[in-house]
């Protein structure tokens, strides 16, 4: 089994190379680590000539393509160099101990017909418009999941790739692994992940309810507050491409409610949530995505 992997990147030298040794040091390396380099300085590829390692290789994207554009590159490159599995990762996000690959690689080598292989998958309740992940009482043994979020070690299938199913480019950052996952499921392909693996974490960690479930929470946070636009824009897209009209209306209206919400984190946080809903909604309309800059946001 040919095994490689990309790490997208942006102006983070000191965080790569930590991610890169971690991934090296993998009981089950990859064959080759390619670094896709969003940034438009040469600070990323400065380090690179310096490791001096042949099994790491480099490409400059030039411009700042965003996790979708550089996934993009990273899987089509490494698919048509003939490996048959490969690592979709982010320069902050290595792997949480030296057997990761080869338990992943393990699942997807006796399990049949899987496109993705992921360390936690989740579900998207389409009609509601949002995504969750699984309760403990309900993992157990290799589960199917509709989609593996970002940081959670996830493996991709080559054949995936040949078939023409990539990362839509022009959604930059914000369910873009959500988007690939579900193209990926659409073509009939399974994601799968251990959920006896998970369950046993999250009880060694103290979290034994039958109904815990880990659940991320951004709304309120006024460093992050800048993401909302793109993951409104983005789903608003997942949604309507695929015809879901029902999550499509119940996701705007759902919205409309945040707006309102926002003001009881300040005044100043809900003028800018409702200038990022406004214009979030506006771009997809007329069908305005990829990058947009802090500071036109």
């Amino acid at each position: 089994m040919r095994f490689a992997a990309f790490i997208m990147t942006y102006e983070r030298a000191e965080i790569l190379s930590l991610t890169i040794d971690k991934i090296l040091s993998q009981s089950y390396p990859p064959q080759e680590v390619l670094i896709v380099d969003n940034s438009s300085s040469n600070e990323t590829q400065k380090f690179w000539e310096g490791l001096g390692n042949d099994l790491v290789t480099y490409h400059k994207m030039g411009y700042n393509s965003g996790p979708a554009g550089a996934a993009y590159y990273g899987l089509k490159a490494l698919a048509e160099k003939g490996y048959d599995w490969i690592f979709w990762g982010d320069d902050d996000d290595p792997p949480k101990h030296s057997g990761v690959f080869k338990e992943l690689l393990s699942i997807a080598g006796r399990t049949e017909n899987v496109g993705i292989v992921g360390g936690l998958g989740g579900q998207f309740l389409k009609n509601r418009a949002r995504t969750r992940n699984f309760y403990n009482k309900e993992l157990q043994g290799i589960m199917d999941a509709d989609y593996v979020a970002g940081g959670q070690m996830m493996i991709v299938n080559s054949d995936v790739v040949k078939e023409g199913i990539l990362p839509t480019q022009k959604l930059f950052f914000g369910f873009e692994e959500l988007d690939f996952c579900l193209k990926v499921k659409e073509q009939g392909y399974r994601i799968v992940f251990d959920g006896e693996r998970i369950k046993k974490e999250r009880i060694a960690r103290g979290d034994t309810h039958p109904d815990y479930k880990w659940q991320g929470k951004t709304f309120g946070n006024k460093e992050l507050v800048w993401r909302q636009y793109y993951s409104i824009r983005n789903m608003l897209y997942i949604l309507k491409s695929r015809h879901i009209y029902t999550g499509y209306i119940y996701y705007s209206v759902r919205n409309i409610f945040k707006i309102l919400a926002s003001y009881k984190y300040g005044l100043n946080y809900g003028t800018q949530v409702l200038r990022l809903y406004k214009k979030a909604f506006w771009h997809h309309l007329n069908g305005k995505y990829g990058y947009q800059g802090r500071n036109n946001l």
